[in-house]
């Protein structure tokens, strides 16, 4: 218990752990959006012969797109600063922070019920668990890093120029999507279990994303 605050240690780092988490989605849906305007250009650029020819224009759009969302991508797994991947180390040493009680609260006079909380944490934690198992947060964590590996290998040795670029197993677009997929899938799982909210992924404002292109752009 901290004495002058009257606020146990669980609780300040259960608090703590609910702001981190709002601050990895708020990074994660730049990348989803990242990822989501790459996919409609490249869908774009598929479409018209025009723009396949060989331009350093698009190399560099492309390479951009690959460094800033790789680097992304890396920031969530680092085991520092606020990173999905430090929330996880977290409740991994401290699986008592999210508890069965704490978690059925957010369901407290909820249209939901409290027997819906119930049951959700039961998928979390196994069982009729009182907390949540630190085994399950240690496989979702391994999941995420395996995941990840190739955009960590493409971070730390091709952008930062350490290997000789020609050795290293850099990912495709798909691995790199597939990155971003599993960052969005355990950050709103632990949302849920810090939050009691699962704070989906928009990108509704993007949707008029190809206006600047419908002029031309020299005259």
């Amino acid at each position: 218990m901290n004495k002058a605050s009257g606020v146990s240690q669980d609780v300040a780092l259960r608090q703590k752990l609910a702001r981190d988490v709002e601050t990895v989605l708020d990074a994660i849906q730049d990348l989803h959006n990242s990822v989501y305007l790459f996919r409609k250009f490249r869908d774009l650029r598929n479409g018209d012969p025009r723009l396949l020819i060989p331009s350093p224009f698009t190399e560099w759009l492309i390479e951009n797109y690959v460094h800033s969302t790789a680097v992304g991508v890396r920031k969530q797994i680092k085991p520092s600063g606020i990173s999905m991947r430090c929330v996880l180390d977290s409740l991994e040493r401290n699986p008592r922070v999210v508890s069965r009680q704490n978690f059925v609260e957010f369901f407290a006079g909820h249209p939901l019920t409290e027997a819906f909380g119930e049951e959700q944490f039961d998928g979390f934690a196994g069982g009729k668990a009182q907390f949540l198992d630190p085994s399950a947060v240690r496989q979702d964590k391994e999941n995420l890093l395996t995941r990840c590996q190739k955009v960590e290998h493409l971070v730390d040795k091709r952008i930062a120029h350490y290997d000789r670029v020609d050795v290293l197993p850099v990912p495709t677009f798909g691995e790199l999507e597939d990155a971003v997929e599993t960052l969005k899938e355990v950050s709103r799982k632990y949302s849920v279990l810090l939050r009691g909210a699962d704070r989906g992924f928009e990108f509704s404002y993007l949707e008029e994303w190809n206006t600047v292109l419908q002029f031309p752009w020299c005259r």
